[in-house]
């Protein structure tokens, strides 16, 4: 997504020009943000979801390792 604002960038004021407006700034730093927020939610929803795995099945396996 940051690639193709700063292609349209380059396409819409060309390479010489002077940089981004206030408003390509912030869009930037939003897409930025959200994309951190996203991989965070996501890194602590695969946490969550392993350690809650772990603990439903290891007293599973405790109990057919004891019966076995």
């Amino acid at each position: 997504m940051r690639r193709l604002l700063f292609a349209l960038k380059l396409e819409g004021k060309g390479a010489g020009k002077e940089g981004w407006t206030t408003s390509e700034f912030a869009l930037d730093q939003y897409i930025y943000t959200m994309q951190y927020k996203f991989a965070h939610e996501r890194h602590e929803d695969l946490s969550a979801f392993i350690i809650t795995g772990l603990i439903l099945i290891f007293p599973l396996l405790l109990v057919v390792v004891l019966v076995h």
